[in-house]
């Protein structure tokens, strides 16, 4: 009776051991020792992962197939003006959103260069924005670099004087007192550039340096930081230098030429 307990006990386990065998185990896929690959071995279906949006709810994957059935001004309160007003961006560059906020990125349609005009449609209530048409589009914009004043760019100014020439070494200009210089300007570009400020630099056919549609002017930088735009005898111009004649003449634009 005993060899026939053990006997059938042997047998068991024996069994329990093949059915152990044939048990599938289906590793996890961040496991970081086992590779899965698309000709992996392991059965069973592949799922993908639904895309979601903030509030959880599911969303097209692809977003250009998704339209907006609502106006800027049906989401945003507005308000709207009996007619247009003519606006001029004042400056260097401006964004344009489909939202009227900085929070994201994501919402920058484009920029627009200073001297731009522009159809300004009407005003968010309580907020500094403004809605602007382009193309027959809403979007909109930042009231604070508008203008109701044209702004025109690289206009030679006509002061009794007239404009810095390589005869005349020192004028009195729109914005002081104004001398040149010619230097390498390639650093000064650079910077720029990593500051954000994308215009090319050439030179004009009267020998003036340019970044984009900006004469190049060296300037005191406690008054007039990098980046500044103003007027100079010879056109407008942006402040992308300084020198040592700041400490004489604070208010002195020196102008990037080749003479």
């Amino acid at each position: 009776m005993k060899r026939l307990t053990i006997l059938s006990l042997t047998m068991l386990l024996g069994s329990l051991a093949l059915s152990y065998a044939a048990i599938h185990f289906y590793p996890h896929p961040e496991s970081p020792h086992i590779e899965l690959t698309d000709d992996s071995c392991i059965s069973g279906p592949r799922v993908s992962p639904i895309p979601y949006d903030l509030n959880l709810t599911e969303v097209d994957t692809d977003p250009a197939e998704v339209e907006v059935t609502t106006s800027p001004a049906e989401q945003y309160p507005i308000n709207q003006f009996d007619e247009p007003l003519t606006r001029w961006v004042s400056a260097w560059k401006l964004n344009y959103r489909i939202e009227p906020s900085t929070a994201s990125d994501d919402t920058i349609v484009g920029l627009l260069d200073r001297g731009t005009s522009l159809l300004v449609i009407g005003e968010v209530i309580d907020s500094p924005w403004v809605m602007i048409e382009i193309d027959g589009n809403y979007y909109f914009c930042h009231s604070e670099f508008l203008s109701d004043t044209e702004i025109i760019i690289n206009t030679v100014w006509s002061g009794e004087n007239g404009s810095l020439t390589s005869r005349q070494g020192k004028i009195a200009g729109p914005s002081g007192n104004e001398t040149f210089y010619n230097l390498d300007m390639s650093g000064c570009v650079q910077r720029m550039h990593n500051l954000g400020y994308n215009g090319d630099y050439w030179v004009r056919e009267d020998g003036v340096k340019m970044l984009g549609p900006y004469i190049m002017v060296a300037a005191d930088f406690s008054q007039r930081p990098l980046g500044t735009v103003l007027e100079c005898s010879l056109g407008t111009a942006i402040v992308v230098d300084t020198g040592e004649f700041v400490s004489w003449d604070p208010t002195r634009l020196d102008v990037a030429v080749t003479w």
